[in-house]
């Protein structure tokens, strides 16, 4: 009796720390919960597959918003052109086999350029700045997401400007798009702002601009918009168009091309424009449209990079056409090694117009 006697103590005792050791687990557990760094803050020691797993939740809750939209379209890496750093290219082409890439680089001050002399293989970068920063007190006094045109003499180049130098933290920028001219395509000088802010255009931000020529002359934009809203304040934003007969003073569209997108890219292709633009942090939608107006959604697009990785947070940022019949994006994403020039893979669904 009294071996049983201790067996049971014996046994209770060890059921005891089993308990105590459950408890300390899950209250470690609770408090990692609590006062731990969520998905976004947890870089570089995040818990395996817990980050991944939320953002596909949210990569699809967005998609949800489009039910209708059920194609995929897969865009994979072929070559990484530039670092990272240059985000937001502007791709023209000079001569046969030349080109010349502006991009933002804010480490040096403003927009830089690179020259490529073997038909867009290798870009060399150019000395000196296309166009720097305006400085504090200027209404442009950070410049970026540089677009650059042709012009019968020289080229212009539209850009984004943000009024605020050093903005506190929390502070939203103060974003318009201006354009500046240059005789060689070396040295631009400012023409002043191309889309204002406030109540004589009812916007509170203007923003990533993309501007093509018409066939009749004429000049159309589409760029990223927030509206005003009640009391001055921050309204419905998304990608808005606009008319011009001589690039310089423009007549916005009435509504929104499509709400919540962002950075839009758009070119013409096989007589219809296309346009590929960020829908939600971490999605990029394919819209379809006869006349650059009015645009209807076609596919989701997912972009990897050379390592079969899918890039969250990508922005499609500019078309490279070789002449070789096949469409090149170049473009970055929040996990980039560099900015990637992506060509199509293949496509889930039906949709097959755009890209042939």
């Amino acid at each position: 009796m009294a071996r049983d006697l201790v067996r049971a103590r014996n046994l209770g005792r060890a059921w005891a720390r089993a308990l105590a050791l459950a408890l300390v687990l899950v209250f470690g557990l609770v408090l990692g919960l609590v006062l731990g760094p969520g998905p976004a803050g947890a870089q570089g020691r995040r818990v395996p597959g817990y980050d991944i797993q939320l953002e596909e939740r949210t990569r699809f809750a967005q998609r949800s918003w489009l039910p209708w939209v059920t194609d995929v379209e897969i865009w994979h890496e072929k070559r990484t052109l530039a670092p990272a750093r240059h985000g937001d290219p502007s791709l023209v082409r000079l001569r046969d086999m030349e080109w010349r890439i502006h991009w933002n680089d804010l480490r040096d001050g403003g927009i830089t350029s690179a020259l490529s002399v073997d038909g867009g293989t290798v870009f060399q970068p150019e000395a000196d700045l296309r166009l720097k920063h305006g400085g504090r007190g200027a209404p442009d006094a950070v410049v970026s997401h540089p677009w650059v045109v042709r012009l019968p003499v020289g080229w212009r180049m539209y850009y984004q400007g943000d009024q605020r130098w050093q903005p506190r933290v929390g502070e939203a920028p103060l974003l318009r798009i201006f354009s500046a001219w240059s005789r060689q395509g070396r040295h631009y000088f400012g023409e002043g702002v191309r889309i204002d802010l406030g109540r004589g255009t009812g916007l509170a931000r203007a923003a990533h601009p993309c501007v093509r020529q018409l066939a009749d002359g004429s000049w159309r934009m589409w760029f990223s918009a927030t509206r005003l809203g009640r009391g001055g304040k921050p309204g419905p934003s998304g990608i808005l168009g606009a008319s011009s007969e001589d690039g310089l003073a423009w007549r916005l569209d009435p509504v929104l091309t499509i709400e919540v997108a962002e950075d839009p890219l758009v070119f013409e292709r096989a007589g219809r424009w296309v346009m590929l633009a960020r829908f939600g942090p971490d999605n990029v939608l394919l819209l379809s449209s006869p006349d650059g107006l009015t645009f209807h959604p076609q596919a989701w697009v997912e972009f990897f990079d050379a390592r079969g990785l899918r890039l969250s947070g990508f922005t499609p940022a500019e078309v490279f056409d070789a002449g070789d019949g096949r469409v090149r994006v170049l473009g970055t994403g929040r996990n980039s090694r560099g900015l990637g020039l992506f060509e199509r893979h293949r496509r889930i669904g039906t949709h097959d117009r755009n890209f042939r």
